[in-house]
């Protein structure tokens, strides 16, 4: 690491230089089941600390890196921070990955919004190590937020997807959720040729889990008792909502992913 800091009366300009070879991530995190060896180089340029007035650029090329096992290699990163809004954009052309990404972010009170624009030019999921069996994606992925992120209002969109497995190839045209929320209620629609769900209630988004957990070890034990004493309580006394589910008989669910 090469870091360079000048301190000016209300003012502060600083460098840095990283550079990493094969260093073990995963064990310094103690996740090496997920994180492996990183060799990467980093430069970073920046004036001031105050996110609202730093002004800050990175570039880094990761030469190699690990995850769950699979080696990918060329990911180049250039991120800028400018009064509060940040951008990134990631290229990766790698043998069992090939993207690109493009995202911009503020977190500013009454001002967030998260954007991001993905192109997935190949996506080996076998040499990736998420399935068993030889498949690849393609498509593209558009994902948009306003407001704080746990309030969920959202929209991400999948795109022009395409699955080939061995000399098969089935396409999904697109796969669309949106997400809306008050203090009051919240609203949550998945849209596609492959699923279709609903649902509307006064039940936020990330309780929902909890709460359908709790339901169901009303009529079938799944979890302790104790556990879900508190998520009954919240279904007994205030949790209202619909929620429906269609999968329909689409190929890719009975030719690929349950044949």
């Amino acid at each position: 690491i090469d870091a360079k800091l000048k301190m000016f009366a209300g003012d502060t300009v600083y460098t840095v230089a990283l550079q990493t070879h094969a260093l073990d991530i995963g064990y310094i995190l103690k996740m090496d089941t997920l994180l492996g060896p990183v060799t990467i180089k980093a430069d970073v340029k920046g004036r001031n600390f105050n996110p609202a007035t730093m002004s800050d650029s990175l570039v880094a090329v990761v030469e190699s890196s690990q995850f769950r096992g699979q080696t990918d290699d060329n990911i180049n990163v250039t991120a800028t921070a400018d009064s509060n809004v940040f951008t990134a954009n990631v290229s990766i052309k790698d043998t069992a990955l090939t993207l690109d990404l493009a995202a911009a972010a503020s977190f500013v009170k009454g001002g967030e919004f998260i954007t991001a624009n993905a192109a997935i030019a190949n996506a080996n999921l076998q040499a990736l190590n998420l399935v068993e069996e030889p498949v690849t994606v393609r498509g593209n992925l558009l994902a948009e937020s306003k407001g704080p992120i746990m309030d969920l209002n959202a929209r991400v969109r999948l795109g022009d997807l395409l699955f080939i497995k061995g000399e098969d190839a089935y396409r999904l045209d697109s796969l669309v959720v949106t997400s809306q929320s008050d203090s009051n209620s919240a609203k949550l629609a998945v849209e596609s040729d492959l699923i279709r769900a609903k649902y509307e209630g006064n039940v936020k988004l990330p309780q929902i889990p909890k709460v359908m957990i709790a339901h169901v070890n009303r009529y079938f034990t799944i979890r302790d008792s104790a556990a879900v004493a508190a998520d009954t309580v919240v279904i007994d006394s205030m949790a209202q909502f619909e929620m429906s589910l269609s999968i329909m008989p689409h190929p890719i669910l009975t030719r690929f992913l349950a044949p």
